[in-house]
């Protein structure tokens, strides 16, 4: 059978998509690698499988979008459709924690692009209404589970779940830096360390900060390196270089990191924020926010997430060099899709 497609609206990041037909169940592409620009044309294939009612076109990597199409009255001869692909995308999801004794005012800030006329919204499946990006929602209770749906006038739902204390992203990177902003207290030492896949990090020595590593692996190329001791206020950071990892573990599909500190002196009274910065392309270069950070002003695309802020009390006594200290916060990135969560009420992860 042979179907002509004609795709009128895709998604900017979509480029390349495969074909699935339901008479598998949309196990195995009959089309692969279409570029965009062929289906706003009009694609045509004559590898349809018999019998096929429904056809799904499904955007490749991190432009996951995909739409099925109903096939009318399809025989051997040519069907021709013309549809839209959904367009909508949630970029990011940040949560804060509540501050008031019930734990009841934690809040959420969704930030989404493109779509197709008005937005609506649910929360846990309540309709409430219209929206614009950046969607912000009060009133959430600590430690639950949120699940918020967006939805356009063609139909296009994209969903994000949550629990208070996460903060969740998407972002195709070749480099990581978490930076440790602390705006009082004085000289906050940093613990940092890969805990997943098993890279070697498997001892308290290994993690990276003051008086352990400065980079890892301790032989060849790093792929973690830390900035340096910043005895005053400000900044700590760790570079992560994705392109350097995937090199040395090549089947990796995710990556773990444990973001651990405590106060060498004056303890802080504000909260410790672990952010992320992202970059495509480009060579990060050592430079700015007190010489303990990275800069890349050639990256191709850069993106910024924030996590949930931590007040951080431990001292690192009786032992300050071998103290790992308390958990910030952790991120667990996806290697594949480019997802990516914080996590700064993770009580499961592993220290050493």
């Amino acid at each position: 059978m042979t179907i002509l497609i004609t795709l009128t609206t895709v998604g900017i990041d979509c480029s390349t998509f495969d074909i699935y037909s339901d008479v598998d169940g949309f196990l195995s592409a009959f089309e692969t690698d279409v570029p965009k620009a062929s289906l706003s044309a009009g694609f045509s294939s004559a590898n349809v499988p018999d019998g096929t009612t429904v056809i799904r076109v499904k955007a490749k990597g991190l432009c996951s979008n995909y739409i099925d199409l109903q096939l009318i009255n399809a025989t051997t001869t040519t069907t021709s459709t013309t549809t839209s692909m959904c367009t909508l995308v949630i970029n990011s999801t940040v949560t804060t924690n509540p501050t008031n004794i019930t734990e009841d005012d934690g809040t959420v800030t969704i930030n989404f692009s493109g779509g197709t006329g008005v937005v609506n919204y649910t929360l846990n499946t309540i309709p409430q209404g219209t929206t614009t990006s950046p969607l912000v929602i009060n009133g959430l209770v600590a430690e639950n589970t949120y699940t918020v749906t967006l939805t356009d006038v063609n139909n296009c739902s994209v969903s994000t779940e949550f629990t208070i204390g996460q903060s969740s992203f998407t972002f195709d990177a070749d480099y990581i830096m978490l930076t440790y902003q602390f705006t009082d207290g004085t000289d906050l030492d940093t613990r940092t360390r890969i805990v997943s896949p098993d890279v070697g990090q498997n001892t308290q020595s290994s993690y990276l900060g003051w008086s352990r590593q400065v980079f890892w692996p301790l032989v060849g190329t790093p792929y973690l390196t830390w900035g340096g001791d910043n005895t005053g206020t400000g900044y700590e950071s760790v570079l992560v270089n994705l392109v350097q990892f995937k090199t040395m573990f090549p089947s990796a599909t995710e990556i773990l990191m444990d973001a651990r500190a405590f106060w060498y002196n004056t303890i802080g009274v504000n909260p410790v924020n672990i952010a992320a910065t992202l970059w495509k392309g480009g060579a990060p270069v050592k430079d700015g926010w007190g010489n303990f950070c990275w800069i890349n002003p050639t990256a191709i695309n850069t993106f910024y997430i924030s996590s949930v802020d931590k007040v951080i009390t431990n001292n690192g006594l009786p032992d300050k060099a071998g103290s790992a200290g308390e958990r910030a916060a952790t991120l667990r990135y996806n290697l594949i899709t480019g997802d990516g969560v914080f996590d700064n009420n993770d009580t499961t992860t592993p220290s050493v």
